[in-house]
């Protein structure tokens, strides 16, 4: 249900605005007549037990009345949107599959799980789906090493997030792709050839080497340490 907009200003109404650089909460003393004198509220602050007041509690400021109702407005804007996101993940069952819209007919396909520590629904990743570029998609480096790219590495650790119920396909917020029938993308990564391992330990050898270089000791120290790791390794 959207939240009711204010139409007028009166006494004791509370809104925010930026203050130096803070944004704290103000309440509305009295009239000045075309403008309205305003009061910063006490939020205090608890740190270790002790209890500091907030920041700019007691400094006043006068507003305009259209000042007061647009961050009002606005206020209530992103009360009704953080409403609309709590209603979507209650609706959801564990065991649901959602897709997180990430852009550019790229989707993040999820699985609904129940985090018992915050006791609320959030989305794992299981699948890419889309379009996805090279770039965004697992690799392997020249010296070996697979780059996974964010959001496949998100699949492969298991993590899981709450995404913005606006970038959730399933949540009807006017996205032009539907997902769902998408296969998932396949993010294995073919092993090493013979010849590409080969280069990955000259690769890694050429890394070791660039590090002991930049540690910038005594140069016939570092000779001396490249020297003996050249001697002791196997580069064909």
């Amino acid at each position: 249900m959207p939240t009711t907009k204010t139409k007028r200003v009166k006494k004791g109404m509370q809104f925010r605005s930026t203050l130096a650089d803070g944004n704290p909460l103000w309440v509305v003393k009295r009239s000045l007549g075309g403008a309205w004198l305003c009061e910063v509220v006490d939020e205090p602050i608890e740190i270790d037990g002790k209890v500091w007041t907030g920041d700019f509690a007691g400094a006043e400021k006068s507003f305009l009345s259209r000042e007061i109702l647009a961050a009002n407005a606005y206020e209530d804007m992103f009360k009704d949107m953080r409403s609309d996101h709590d209603r979507f993940y209650a609706s959801l069952d564990e065991g649901d599959i959602v897709h997180y819209n990430n852009g550019f007919k790229n989707f993040v396909r999820c699985e609904v799980v129940f985090d018992a520590d915050e006791q609320k629904n959030k989305l794992k990743p299981i699948a890419l789906v889309g379009e996805w570029k090279d770039y965004d998609l697992p690799k392997r480096m020249s010296d070996g090493e697979i780059h996974y790219g964010y959001h496949a590495k998100k699949i492969i650790d298991g993590s899981t997030f709450e995404a913005n119920v606006t970038c959730i396909f399933e949540a009807g917020t006017n996205h032009s792709d539907d997902p769902r029938s998408h296969p998932p993308i396949d993010l294995s990564v073919p092993a090493m050839t013979e010849e590409e391992e080969q280069e990955a330990v000259r690769c890694q050898l050429i890394g070791r080497v660039q590090e002991i270089i930049s540690e910038h000791g005594n140069t016939q120290e570092i000779i001396n340490r490249i020297s003996s790791m050249l001697s002791d390794s196997v580069v064909r």
